[in-house]
């Protein structure tokens, strides 16, 4: 289990790079709802986690942070529509 919290932490850099080159893929209705899902999925192989405080702190922060770029998404895409 704790690969699988790794596997899930390089991902979600993987997302991060993505969010920062403000890249198409993850911006598509797939990638946000790809996005969406593998961020839920970290909160439970959080919860699922026993083994090793490090990589259940790891996910769980690295959940979190996914949850403050989805949040600072929409807050960006709300002010930009709302533009003249």
């Amino acid at each position: 289990m704790r690969g699988v919290a790794w596997i899930f932490i390089f991902i979600y850099l993987a997302v991060t790079v993505l969010w920062i080159m403000n890249s198409s893929i993850l911006f598509s209705v797939l990638g946000i709802t790809v996005w969406l899902i593998l961020t839920l999925a970290g909160f439970v192989v959080s919860k699922k986690l026993k083994e090793t405080p490090l990589s259940q702190k790891g996910i769980l922060y690295s959940s979190c942070f996914m949850v403050f770029l989805f949040i600072t998404t929409g807050v960006i895409e709300w002010a930009v529509s709302s533009m003249p």
